[in-house]
């Protein structure tokens, strides 16, 4: 599973021409739903059933 740190992501979100609160909250949200994993996903279902993001 690939981790990124707080830091990579904020580089790439200021190279994306994000700034600001909006940069702020960015980073923080994906810090709080995902830990920074680059592959987290969220589902309760069985993910072998599932048809999308494979």
């Amino acid at each position: 599973m690939a981790t990124i740190s707080r830091e990579q992501l904020t580089g790439l979100l200021i190279n994306a021409g994000i700034s600001g609160e909006a940069l702020a909250k960015l980073v923080a949200i994906a810090g709080r739903e995902s830990g920074y994993k680059t592959d987290a996903h969220r589902t309760d279902s069985d993910p072998a059933k599932l048809s999308g993001d494979r």
